[in-house]
């Protein structure tokens, strides 16, 4: 991956091409046999040489009957070009590709060029010239009676698209190849596709569509659209199963119809018809069954003229025989604190067949019995049990005794009994942000910073804008309030506490990188930014504090075109107001993480930048600093599952536990939800509960045993969508 923003799939080979050939394949030789050298070089509409451009080759599969390339697949090389224009592409074996270029977040781009390389000699691509894209921005409405479905405003022929705001119908499509004229497709399930032909894109300019587009409902054929939403419970008591769905408001809607599939049926379904959104469904379950089955429902709407529309997804549900006892376990966590510490159990058991005799409560095996309880024949009741969690059990469970001398049993594990590996949803902040600072003071967590995505009043998209607001979450009242601003909008910025106050270091607005160093006061929420200053900037940094002593640890620096990837561990005294260099990484990186553990520092993950390539590389190895020792040096165990950077990290009950980020290396970075817990002593690593939501560039903090992640970004790198939600886990 280079430094620039990785670019969006753009477009088929029905968009023009902007070269200027000056060349063509030349006659040199090439000896090695294993692929095709192919050269090139990038200039802009002034004919100036093109330097950082991410150069992307695809490679083409899918031909039509006539041998046309219809579409590309994944990226096979990617590459930047020099301070003279000029790129190389080398070892390209024998096929069809797609090349285009894009520099600095899609400010110019190279609309996409097929070539063949020859693996006998070196292809010359010639002078390509790069340009401003283009947007087109326009306005649809649709009837309030329709289905509330997503407004598709796409470009025929091509990959771009956008969708309309649901509430003013806006649109914008952004990026595109200009100076050609396009076709716009706008569509939405239910409706009629409206076009509009001709519109003329210029580089550089956004426009505008005058007409307001309308959309209609679409009577003529079968709905187009399945009911969302299904949801299934089955009453094993009773045995019937009840279905509820989301109503749709097709202004032609005749009825909803359910299909039921039976396992131990033909093939054949059985039809249900409602007007309703809910229906309860006996047919196929008998009071008398003693075997369990497995039951599939899905749902269609049918409109006036009796067409089906598509149907829902399935959903399955084990039907449990009525002649069964039903017995459950509920729990009821009693907190020390936010940490569980002792639960309630109660059980709850129901029977139309015979009475209930006992009931026993066992830890690990029915063996192991920890307390008896007669109930005399009752049909149904309850019972409850104090349980005081801990590590060395395996599983509860309970047993029922009926006056038939038959048994039902139910079990849970001990750890789904504890109040660990869970996530919980708190009430989201007021902004959204993502690589925003977190601190707990007091037991109030405090977000400053980050960065969101706004849009650009000039060109109609968005554009990425450093945030300097700042919010504090009380867990005790569980609301959001927002306190004063920074200085300055900070993004990747290092901070850390000491003495009861904030300290934020460095990085970047965006456009500006940052040497100054902030300092909050919850007291008086007042931030007062200091006259020492960091001695270089620093970007996607971390900070540890030891002895008041502030560590500053690698991060990037430089220039765009010159980013220089630092390894120097800086000590910070913010009394004396000093720097000096306390030790130095193996490995420089940044967009990290640290965590405290004993008298250790451990330094995870992260970007490592291969000046050669200019390419950054995601890392998996764990560092470990001890700033007293002033040692450094790469720890075998843990090392993360995979390579990941922009993640959370915390340590609790000794446990090393690393949450989200983004995975992989290179063009296949994705953001993830995966968290591992890696135990500092003794045994391996265990994946835990997965995030909500794939999260990347989340900001974390520990508050009372448990980890709240707040913010981050809802996609990967080149798409991303700064969110406001937050979460806590209990590891």
């Amino acid at each position: 991956m280079t430094r620039t923003a990785l670019l969006h799939l753009i477009g088929t080979l029905a968009l023009p091409v902007f070269i200027l050939l000056t060349g063509g394949c030349t006659g040199d030789t090439v000896v090695d046999m294993g692929g095709s050298e192919v050269v090139g070089t990038l200039v802009d509409m002034d004919s100036n040489a093109v330097s950082g451009a991410k150069v992307d080759v695809l490679q083409l599969v899918v031909r039509d009957s006539s041998g046309h390339i219809l579409f590309d697949t994944v990226i096979v090389k990617t590459v930047t070009s020099g301070v003279d224009g000029k790129f190389v592409l080398d070892k390209l074996t024998l096929g069809a590709y797609l090349l285009r270029a894009a520099y600095k977040e899609d400010s110019l781009i190279l609309a996409p060029l097929p070539f063949e390389p020859n693996p006998l000699l070196r292809v010359n691509l010639g002078v390509l010239v790069m340009v401003e894209p283009g947007s087109v921005s326009g306005t649809v409405i649709r009837p309030d009676y329709g289905p509330d479905e997503l407004i598709i405003c796409h470009i025929a022929g091509t990959s771009f698209m956008a969708t309309a705001d649901p509430q003013s119908g806006r649109f914008t499509i952004s990026g595109i190849i200009p100076d050609t004229s396009y076709t716009i497709s706008v569509s939405s399930h239910g409706y009629k596709t409206i076009t509009v032909d001709d519109v003329v894109v210029s580089a550089g300019e956004t426009t505008v569509i005058p007409q307001t587009l309308q959309l209609e409902l679409d009577t003529d054929g079968p709905p187009l659209v399945a009911p969302t939403g299904l949801i299934a419970t089955y009453d094993t008591l009773e045995g019937v199963a009840t279905l509820c769905w989301n109503r749709l408001t097709l202004a032609d809607l005749k009825e909803y119809v359910v299909y039921y599939f039976d396992d131990t049926a033909s093939s054949d379904c059985e039809e249900f018809t409602t007007d309703d959104s809910t229906i309860v469904i006996s047919a196929g379950f008998n009071l008398e069954d003693s075997t369990a089955r497995t039951v599939q429902f899905q749902v269609a709407v049918r409109d006036l003229d009796n067409n089906n529309g598509p149907r829902s997804p399935v959903i399955t549900l084990d039907a449990i025989p009525p002649s069964w006892l039903m017995v459950h376990l509920n729990i009821q966590p009693i907190y020390d604190g936010a940490t569980p510490d002792s639960i309630y159990v109660t059980m709850d058991f129901t029977t139309k067949l015979g009475s209930v005799d006992s009931i026993f409560w066992w830890v690990d095996h029915p063996d192991s019995i920890i307390r008896r309880r007669c109930v005399e024949y009752a049909k149904s009741g309850s019972d409850t049990l104090l349980w005081t969690l801990g590590t060395t059990k395996g599983m509860l469970g309970v047993t029922v005794l009926d006056s038939a001398a038959r048994l039902w049993t139910y079990t849970i594990d001990n750890r789904s009994l504890m109040s660990i590996d869970r996530w919980d949803v708190i009430d989201s902040m007021n902004e959204e942000r993502r690589y925003a600072g977190s601190c707990v003071i007091n037991g109030k967590i405090y977000v400053f910073g980050g960065c969101k995505e706004k849009l650009n009043s000039v060109t109609g998209g968005t554009r990425i804008a450093g945030l300097a607001s700042v919010e504090m979450y009380d867990p005790a009242v569980k609301e959001w309030m927002t306190v004063a601003p920074m200085n300055c909008a900070r993004q990747k910025a290092a901070s850390v506490v000491v003495g009861e106050k904030i300290y934020v270091f460095g990085g970047t607005s965006g456009t500006v990188d940052y040497t100054s160093i902030e300092r909050y006061d919850p007291g008086t929420d007042t931030w007062e930014l200091l006259s020492d200053t960091m001695p270089h900037t620093a970007i996607g940094t971390s900070a540890c504090e030891f002895d008041g002593i502030i560590y500053l640890i690698g991060g990037v620096s430089g220039t765009f075109d010159n980013p220089v990837m630092m390894s120097e561990i800086m000590a910070y005294d913010p009394q004396k107001h000093t720097w000096k260099v306390q030790s130095e990484l193996v490995t420089g990186r940044e967009l990290h993480q640290s965590v405290k553990t004993g008298g250790v520092v451990l330094v995870i993950g992260g970007l490592k930048y291969d000046a050669s390539g200019d390419e950054l590389f995601s890392l998996s190895d764990v560092e470990c600093f001890s700033p007293t020792g002033g040692g450094c040096g790469q720890i075998t165990r843990p090392v993360l599952m995979s390579p990941r950077f922009g993640f959370g990290a915390a340590v609790i009950n000794d446990e090393l536990i690393v949450i989200g980020g983004l995975r992989g290396t290179g063009v296949d970075e994705t953001p993830c939800n995966l968290v591992e817990n890696y135990p500092l002593e003794g045994s391996t690593m265990m994946v835990g509960e997965q995030m909500p939501a794939p999260r990347d560039g989340v900001a974390t903090v520990v508050l009372n045993n448990s980890i709240y992640v707040l913010g981050g970004s809802e996609s990967g790198t080149g798409s991303q969508r700064s969110t406001k939600a937050a979460y806590v886990y209990y590891p």
